[in-house]
């Protein structure tokens, strides 16, 4: 008999589920979950990763997993399912290129299950592998928010001395909406994109500073600012210090301790 990657599957049920404001626990799930947000996003948070869901994604819960999920208001479709092979046991979230063919199937095996019209079992199977010929539950590396964040910080620090360095930019080289973008950079660092960027900025400049081998205007060049004045601007508000002042403040740190060395 000819191999097939496909696993072989039982739909147990296929649910639409429409909530708002909630907070959800769930030990060991006793089902493999497949599910699509038609409207709406969730982070679930599992085995101390992060993973946040939108419109469009195809989400994998492993059977047996424990995990917690929080959504504020979100539309989607579920299917339950038991299987009669090996499944991957990391819970992952598929990026779709065809958000709205996702949500269409789906919804359409949603409605066949509701209906169960002669033949609808059938039908939902022919849905469901339909939808698993996008992703591959069978073996599959975890996509993670701290796979998705060293990917932004080695992209952002690689091109750290662009002008024209944007949330926009880093969010099409490394394959994500800006949705998704923003709340995996909120959660790992607490502060937006563009402070962020500006921060490493400034403690570039700092050293360039120190070296004291650079002018004011070739140090906002090498770090990415296009404007001097604008460079003034954030380098005062992130160190509350201008560059001349910073410059004086290490001169005579680094005075005194050579009087220090000295009398030592």
């Amino acid at each position: 008999m000819k191999n097939t990657d496909m696993p072989i599957l039982k739909i147990l049920d296929i649910i639409h589920i429409t909530r708002e404001n909630v907070k959800i626990k769930t030990n060991n799930k006793n089902c493999y979950v497949l599910s699509c947000r038609l409207q709406g996003e969730s982070l679930f948070l599992y085995k101390n990763a992060r993973y946040y869901v939108e419109r469009g994604d195809i989400l994998f819960i492993p059977f047996g997993a424990s995990y917690i999920q929080e959504c504020e208001k979100e539309e989607l479709i579920c299917f339950h399912l038991e299987a009669y092979c090996n499944l991957s046991d990391k819970l992952t979230v598929f990026k779709s290129k065809n958000n709205d063919q996702i949500c269409k199937l789906f919804f359409k095996a949603s409605e066949e299950w509701k209906n169960q019209s002669e033949g609808f079992s059938c039908r939902c199977m022919a849905y469901l592998y339909e939808i698993l010929s996008t992703c591959n539950i069978m073996e599959t590396k975890r996509d993670t928010d701290d796979d998705h964040i060293n990917n932004i910080i080695n992209y952002i620090e690689n091109h750290l001395s662009e002008s024209d360095l944007s949330v926009e930019k880093i969010c099409k080289a490394v394959n994500l909406s800006r949705t998704y973008f923003n709340k995996v950079f909120k959660s790992f660092y607490n502060t937006t994109p563009i402070a962020y960027i500006n921060t490493l900025r400034v403690k570039k400049a700092q050293f360039l500073l120190e070296s004291g081998n650079y002018t004011n205007e070739e140090i906002a060049h090498l770090c990415g600012f296009n404007d001097v004045k604008y460079f003034y601007v954030i380098f005062k508000k992130i160190t509350n210090k201008t560059t001349k002042e910073f410059k004086n403040d290490r001169v005579s740190s680094k005075m005194s301790c050579n009087i220090v060395d000295n009398l030592t």
